[in-house]
């Protein structure tokens, strides 16, 4: 979806482009990108929502 560009040897994720597919997560060589989750998504984690 071209979402990740590179500048100045720094990655960057455009969000207005991202889908969430997450394969840059999956097939990174170096294991360079972490997910995150939200506030909404721990909140509902912690009330045992899943």
């Amino acid at each position: 979806m071209s979402a990740i560009t590179v500048a100045d040897g720094l990655a960057r994720v455009d969000d207005d482009l991202c889908i969430r597919c997450y394969c840059c997560h999956e097939l990174c060589p170096d294991a360079a990108i972490d997910l995150e989750t939200g506030r909404l998504g721990r909140t509902l984690r912690t009330v045992g929502i899943r």
